[in-house]
């Protein structure tokens, strides 16, 4: 398994993946602080603490980190082409032990459960971390100009998160739990799109359709509101940043990881103990 995770975050893919990534969460940063910046100089603004002006609660590291805002175009773009980004460091690479026989040399040395496994593993680590590590270091950016007030409920509208929603209760009692919680989701969320890669790779033999799965997937449940009217939003593209548009609640979030982590593994595992697809 080591040997499998060193190989998913060493090559090329994953490393201009992340700098690719962590460019567009950097520039999101520094977009937002620097319209702060302008803002302060045409308003004169009066010395005074958080409780005789709540409003301070606005200009804050939980209402500006990118995936609470919606001022920059990279905020929405990042959370929109995750899918895709989370398969190429690793998504394809069962289809090139395929092609290049390194698979069946693999499977005489371990058994074929085990080699499935630290398959899995390596890939869903390299989705995770590719789209998690920008985040963290948007997180960390903002960290260094806005101040950690506590939200304020009276001032949701100025925020993505609504009472009742996903992880509200925390964000507003404990606001840097429920940021861990949140970087943890999309980490799950990257992970699970760069497996649903790995599992097509059992059913098709074309790159292009093993990489753009996730993103086709993920497209086809962002639209499917139109179809289904669903009074929740169940869209990891909208849920995982801030573009949702109904409420975002703990059943649907954690329902769709579960559901699509269980899905690939008893994927994974049915077609991988075939004989003929290895």
């Amino acid at each position: 398994m080591k040997t499998e995770i060193r190989k998913s975050l060493s090559g090329w893919p994953f490393w201009l993946t992340l700098l690719i990534l962590c460019g567009m969460t950097i520039y999101s940063a520094l977009f937002i602080i620097h319209s702060d910046l302008e803002a302060s100089t045409r308003i004169v603004r009066k010395v005074v603490d958080l409780e005789s002006n709540p409003m301070l609660s606005v200009k804050s590291l939980y209402s500006n980190w990118i995936g609470a805002e919606w001022m920059t175009p990279f905020s929405t773009l990042f959370f929109f082409v995750f899918p895709l980004c989370a398969a190429i460091p690793y998504g394809l690479s069962l289809y090139q032990e395929r092609r290049s026989g390194y698979m069946g040399q693999m499977v005489l040395r371990e058994t074929r459960a085990r080699y499935l496994l630290n398959k899995y593993v390596a890939v869903f680590l390299s989705g995770g971390l590719v789209i998690a590590v920008p985040v963290v270091l948007n997180i960390m950016i903002i960290a260094l100009y806005f101040p950690a007030h506590a939200p304020d409920l009276n001032y949701d509208i100025y925020t993505t998160v609504k009472a009742f929603s996903f992880g509200s209760k925390l964000y507003y009692e404990i606001p840097w739990l429920y940021l861990m919680i949140r970087v943890a989701v999309i980490f799950w969320y990257g992970g699970v799109a760069a497996t649903v890669s790995m599992a097509v790779t059992f059913f098709s033999r074309n790159r292009f359709v093993i990489l753009f799965t996730p993103m086709l997937f993920f497209l086809l449940l962002n639209y499917s509101y139109t179809l289904f009217q669903v009074p929740y939003e169940i869209s990891p593209l909208r849920f995982l940043g801030s573009g949702n548009v109904y409420y975002v609640v703990t059943p649907i979030v954690i329902g769709e990881a579960l559901f699509l982590s269980f899905l690939t593994i008893a994927f994974i595992g049915l077609r991988g103990r075939k004989k003929d697809v290895l």
